[in-house]
């Protein structure tokens, strides 16, 4: 249910932007695959460890539990893939369980930019 509503929100936000003055920007389409990607990414980690990081370092470094670290061998994502078209590190904040969603990732976009 969660990828469904992803993939919607990200197929029609390009609508949205087509009336906006600016056409979709190289950063945002940037942003907007990597996403997708790490929400890929995380699912396949939570696969391998049995939960979601605690962080995206995770993702490249490993579990930061010692005993779970143990089994890892590489790198699940390479590091550009944690941030965002404009170079900032996405958002990431796993949820409690029994959330809606397991966690929050995102992007606050362009800096200083507008909400136009």
């Amino acid at each position: 249910m969660k990828k469904i509503m992803l993939l919607s929100i990200l197929l029609l936000l390009p609508g949205c932007t087509w009336f906006s003055k600016e056409v979709q920007t190289e950063e945002t389409h940037k942003t907007r695959v990597k996403l997708v990607i790490l929400d890929e990414v995380l699912e396949e980690y939570r696969s391998l460890i049995g939960e979601y990081p605690t962080e995206l370092r995770e993702l490249i470094d490993g579990p930061n539990d010692p005993a779970l670290k143990s089994n890892w061998d590489k790198p699940l994502i390479a590091q550009g893939i944690l941030v965002d078209g404009w170079s900032q590190e996405f958002v990431y904040k796993v949820q409690p369980e029994g959330s809606e969603s397991p966690y929050d990732l995102y992007s606050i976009g362009e800096p200083g930019g507008s909400s136009s």
